[in-house]
């Protein structure tokens, strides 16, 4: 009997996962992001724009990163090291989009802001990193704006 799907990916994503080029992609994630915030509006609108931006960046959306990514992802599942990492990016993406959120938003309106936009990020990455095509950045940075936009519609007009 052959082993579970799940298991031949996980040998797979183990040995394209190692430490380093998780490692250096969320790193590299991190430094993206900061450098576009830095020169961002100060605004929440501004500043989350910077960090879908970040998201959608060249470099996060290359073919070898898009590859570490979903390796990682898979190999975060299965392996403590990995899934820390995993929860420590999770977390920075809702806290950073939370906090602008939470300028112009009610507490809980801005944790659903954030919830939804990290998800809408994942969902468009995740779903153009599978695509036999190559991911559509500039439609999905719209898709995010748009969300954007309708979350900050009536808000606190430094929004």
């Amino acid at each position: 009997m052959s082993p579970p799907a799940s298991s031949v990916t996980i040998l797979v994503a183990r040995k394209a996962c190692s430490k380093p080029p998780c490692a250096k992609v969320l790193g590299e994630l991190g430094k993206g992001i900061a450098q576009r915030r830095s020169r961002a509006e100060r605004t929440p609108r501004g500043q989350i724009r910077a960090i879908i931006d970040g998201n959608f960046d060249g470099h996060q959306v290359s073919q070898s990163v898009m590859k570490t990514w979903l390796a990682f992802w898979a190999s975060s599942m299965h392996r403590g090291n990995l899934q820390r990492l995993q929860r420590v990016n999770d977390r920075r993406l809702y806290s950073n989009l939370c906090f602008q959120f939470r300028r112009c938003l009610p507490r809980q309106d801005a944790r659903d802001a954030a919830r939804g936009l990290a998800a809408l990020i994942d969902g468009l990455w995740l779903r153009g990193a599978l695509a036999s095509e190559t991911l559509d950045v500039e439609r999905a940075r719209r898709i995010a704006y748009d969300y954007l936009d309708g979350q900050l519609q009536g808000a606190d007009t430094f929004a």
